[in-house]
């Protein structure tokens, strides 16, 4: 048995040596070096069973965390654990098993059970006849090496997953110093957004070769020899094809230039193919009906300036028609949102047809709702408006079938023609503004003179609506500031010429206007819904006037007051009605209520229902201009009818043996059997008074009796109990009078 020679080290016991006279004398030097070796060594001994450990350096035990003492006799397996590589240990005991020489990195556990990584290296050792005599094992930490690389490794997951996984891509681009573009590197992101095809996903500079769309590869090219001669931030957008696909893409990169003169961009870009696909349905939304896909307002205003400025030097003449389709809310309302939708496609669709074949430049266009618009330029435009617009309100009203319905369409149309030396005093932009104005003009005075009907713009269309919008502007606050009056008109006995009743009329005192007739502003009053408060002033202004008449001494007669089919209509007119009879403590009876005919054309239960309860008031109710609408003995039965007036276009030329006297016969038989009292208006002359009188008319009213008079002048007469017409002496005291009473 071989004699061997025992080294204390350091860290306590001492490792085999082998017998001085078969080593070198300065094996003391060599076991010191190992003492201070920096890398952890261990050596085992194969020669005893398991394989111990028979010696470890201080940087061992100061890597492992385990003493001599604790390592010594133990097999090397202690430093292993659960997540050691089972594959590298297999291998580690073939090698020591076999032998050999073996170098892995492994995890291994320190003894407070912290993880580190080794970089292990295994040698074996021979005596001097080739026999195996030990293991040496050198360790070198990994732990911080291990740990920047998974790091490092974890970094480039995550940015590898934010590249796969993020809506763009990254790419590399290069021009070269010959002017050769390169992509060495896109992200596959990229490719797979461009291509979908099996086998046929582009890289590098393929993309850039074959995919990019016609249209922006001049732009593209140039924008990329820019920022290389400048070296500036490049952002580019353009447009990729493949598979008959086209998609939108956004980039931006940052240029380098290289030694060799390349220059380098690194970059990232987006799909922006939504985005764009947005833009371009709002930038069509801002030019088009989304309904109908006609040019809307604003194209409109561009091609009339565009026009506009063109028939200055070409000396065409512009025409602009707006049309507005009667009624067709009350269609949308039958038919549902769908199917009036599809009307109004089949309606753009005719127009534009219509518009089509014109021989001028023709743009249809959809101003909103039921209106539209026909832009036409060229030089026979001003002469054939009028057959151009009949041909097309009769293209318009063939029957158009929506659903299951036939339907009629009627329409309104306002023309302008514009020549070449009207507005040139201002810009094309004013110009068209002006001309879009004086069209709705023109289709607003249509439109109130009925369907089928069509007006060209001139002069006094627009003095007209000037004033009806002053008028409309100051109405309100000419209820606020009581700039109204009423006067009265008196009705006549046809046989004794004395006043039985007055009719209460409303005038304005408009401040710059003078004193209007109510058919001037009643009409508005309607539209604006002022009617109700307009009507509550009239109603209790008369009713008031009543009671100081009364209250001087007076025996006023009946007063009639004139009721609008709006007001009737009003939620809470009656019982409006009611507040004011309770406010001015007026008796019902005292009044009659006059209807227009309309009102019971458009009958209906609350209708009905406010009439019987204006009745059970106590007042009368009169049929206003009987006979010049849609006259029918039925509302005459339903409606509990007190007495009708006879309008007065039957009385104006009214003579002997004429139609309007058998027609005025008919109405006064009519009105004797059914037990009405009857009122002829609008008698001018004594020969009308006297037909009447004869046809058995027993009341009359109208200028050859009177005209309608301030309360004072009325009350003038009732004091004088005068016989109408006043005779000449008396129309002298009478206006003597006026002119003293105080204004």
């Amino acid at each position: 048995m071989t004699t061997h020679r025992r080294v204390t080290g350091a860290s306590g016991p001492a490792a085999a040596i082998p017998p001085s006279q078969s080593v070198p004398g300065s094996l003391i030097d060599y076991a010191s070096a190992v003492l201070a070796c920096p890398s952890g060594m261990v050596i085992t001994d194969p020669c005893r069973a398991g394989n111990p450990i028979v010696f470890v350096n201080p940087a061992f035990t100061d890597l492992t965390g385990y003493s001599s003492t604790e390592a010594i006799g133990r097999n090397c397996r202690f430093l292993q654990g659960p997540s050691s590589d089972r594959t590298v240990i297999s291998e580690l005991r073939e090698a020591l098993a076999r032998g050999r020489p073996i170098r892995r990195e492994i995890l291994n556990y320190r003894k407070d059970g912290t993880q580190f990584w080794t970089d292990l290296a295994i040698s074996p050792t021979f005596d001097r006849s080739g026999g195996l005599v030990g293991f040496v094992g050198v360790l070198n930490d990994l732990t911080e090496r291990k740990h920047t690389e998974a790091t490092r490794r974890e970094a480039e997951e995550r940015l590898s997953s934010i590249v796969q996984n993020m809506p763009g891509f990254v790419f590399r681009r290069i021009r070269r110093h010959d002017g050769r573009i390169e992509f060495p590197y896109f992200s596959p992101y990229f490719a797979r957004m461009v291509s979908h095809r099996e086998g046929a996903v582009p890289t590098g500079s393929d993309l850039w070769n074959h995919y990019l769309h016609p249209d922006d590869i001049e732009s593209t090219h140039r924008g990329v020899e820019r920022s290389a001669k400048d070296l500036s931030p490049l952002s580019l957008e353009f447009r990729m094809v493949a598979d008959s696909e086209e998609r939108w893409f956004r980039t931006f990169s940052v240029p380098q230039r290289q030694a060799n003169g390349d220059v380098v961009w690194d970059g990232v870009g987006i799909d922006v193919t939504v985005e764009k696909a947005t833009e371009i349905r709002l930038a069509y939304l801002a030019h088009h009906d989304p309904l109908t896909g006609m040019a809307n307002r604003t194209v409109l205003a561009e091609r009339l300036a565009e026009a506009i400025e063109a028939r200055r030097e070409r000396r065409r003449h512009v025409a602009l028609s707006y049309v507005h389709l009667v009624d067709f809310s009350e269609i949308s309302e039958t038919l549902g949102t769908n199917d009036s939708d599809a009307a109004l496609k089949s309606i753009a669709a005719r127009l534009s047809e219509f518009a089509i074949q014109e021989p001028v430049t023709t743009l249809p266009v959809r101003l909103g709702g039921a209106e539209f618009a026909i832009l036409r330029r060229g030089k026979s435009v001003g002469k054939d408006a009028e057959e151009f617009v009949a041909s097309m309100m009769r293209s318009l009203a063939q029957p158009l079938l929506v659903g299951r319905e036939a339907l009629v369409i009627e329409a309104c149309v306002g023309t302008v023609v514009l020549t070449p030396d009207d507005l040139t005093d201002l810009s094309a932009d004013g110009a068209a503004a002006e001309l879009m104005k004086r069209a709705a003009i023109a289709l607003s005075a249509a439109s109130r003179t009925g369907p089928g009907t069509h007006r060209l713009y001139d002069e006094d269309l627009d003095h007209r609506t000037r004033y009806r919008m002053m008028l409309r502007h100051s109405l309100r606050g000419a209820i606020d500031q009581d700039q109204f009056e009423l006067h009265y008109q008196p009705l006549v006995d046809l046989q004794s010429s004395r006043i039985v009743s007055a009719e209460a009329l409303i005038r304005w005192q408009h401040p710059e206007l003078g004193l209007l007739r109510p058919d001037l502003f009643i009409s508005l009053a309607e539209e604006t819904g002022l009617i109700g408060p307009l009507g509550e002033w009239v109603m209790r202004t008369a009713m008031r006037q009543l009671n100081a008449w009364e209250s001087e001494g007076h025996a006023p007669p009946r007063i009639a007051l004139n009721i609008s089919s709006v007001q009737v209509k009003m939620p809470d007119f009656v019982e409006g009605v009611r507040r004011t009879l309770a406010e001015t403590g007026a008796d019902a009876r005292r009044f009659d209520l006059e209807l227009t005919e309309g009102i019971l054309l458009e009958c209906s239960p609350e209708t009905l229902s406010a009439l019987a309860e204006l009745k059970s008031l106590g007042f009368e109710l009169a049929i206003d201009d009987f006979g010049a609408g849609h006259s029918s003995l039925q509302y005459l039965r339903n409606f509990q009818i007190d007495k009708i007036k006879i309008d007065r276009i039957f009385v104006r030329q009214l003579v002997e043996d004429s139609s309007d006297a058998a027609i005025i016969h008919a109405i006064t038989s009519l009105a004797h059997s059914l037990k009405l009292g009857l009122v002829a208006e609008g008698i001018e002359t004594a020969e009308q008074r006297d037909i009447l009188r004869e046809q058995g008319c027993t009341i009359g009213q109208g200028y050859f009796f009177s005209l309608p008079l301030a309360a004072e002048d009325f009350a003038w007469m009732m004091e004088h109990e005068s016989v109408l017409p006043i005779s000449p002496a008396n129309k002298q005291k009478a206006g003597a009078r006026k002119a003293r009473r105080p204004r």
